[in-house]
């Protein structure tokens, strides 16, 4: 049985196991997102995605899951099709991104409006986190609406590595 998908985001679980699977394997094979369509992950870093969600469905998501988060303010109208989606912040969590999307609703309250998520596989180290938060950051270093929140524009190994010179 597959469950369907909401009409304003999309959450994607990816599991070594295999394609499409039913809520009970889901949730044996799968510990990081709940009930929704599992897909096999050919990514090297991400192993579960979910994206564009409705600030209030942080449920969607466990305690303990660690990677790189992303808040968006919505633009447009709520019933309006052509709606789009501003940067405001990009985060890690070295723990958990449902702690720090519940830290947020209090300290950034009203400032986002919807998430994703990626949670990354257990072999990823911390640093290597760090890094891809690093690198998003430095991407959204000059956009007026990603650095309303980031305090922490740039990334400085990146800032290092782009001073040098193609050539050695």
């Amino acid at each position: 049985m597959l469950y369907s998908w909401s009409k304003f985001y999309v959450l994607r679980q990816f599991s070594l196991a295999g394609s499409t699977v039913n809520r009970n394997s889901a949730h044996s094979q799968i510990s990081g997102l709940k009930d929704y369509q599992a897909v096999k992950s050919e990514l090297r870093l991400i192993k579960n995605a979910t994206e564009y969600v409705p600030s209030e469905e942080l449920t969607c998501i466990d305690k303990g899951v660690r990677g790189i988060y992303v808040l968006y303010k919505r633009r447009g109208f709520k019933n309006d099709d052509s709606h789009h989606y501003d940067v405001v912040y990009v985060g890690m969590a070295r723990r958990s991104i449902k702690e720090r999307l519940e830290s947020h609703l209090k300290s950034k309250e009203g400032l986002w409006s919807h998430f994703s998520a990626f949670e990354v596989w257990d072999n990823i180290t911390d640093v290597e986190i760090e890094e891809l938060e690093g690198l998003f950051r430095h991407l959204y270093r000059f956009d007026s609406n990603a650095n309303t929140l980031n305090v922490q524009r740039s990334y400085k190994p990146l800032a290092a590595v782009c001073k040098r010179e193609w050539r050695d």
